[in-house]
């Protein structure tokens, strides 16, 4: 996905997670064996999704994410296409804390 930020392992399920907050995706990568990964699944998470963390003992998942304005997600897009820093897509007092469960 676009707008890699954090990644993340769950060992008791084998899985690797990939929060993607320019197109607010998660990908999920299942490890079959030490020299074997498939894609799993891409989840819809929310545009801004990036900073992330596993419990390891329950699998859940905790993305922050915040609202955004879309003009300045689009100037962030286009400064980042040209290789410079964009001004913050973030709207204030948006911020909020978003769970996924894993599949039982």
């Amino acid at each position: 996905g676009q707008g890699t930020d954090a990644t993340a392992f769950d060992p008791a399920r084998k899985l690797i997670f990939s929060s993607n907050g320019m197109d607010g995706t998660l990908s999920v990568i299942r490890e079959v064996d030490a020299n074997t990964f498939v894609p799993a699944a891409t989840i819809g998470t929310a545009l801004s999704a990036r900073t992330m963390s596993v419990d390891p003992v329950s699998g859940r998942l905790f993305l922050a994410a915040a609202a955004t304005n879309a003009k300045a997600m689009a100037a962030l897009r286009a400064a980042r296409e040209a290789g410079r820093h964009g001004p913050s897509p973030f709207v204030p007092g948006s911020l909020k804390l978003l769970f996924f469960d894993p599949g039982r």
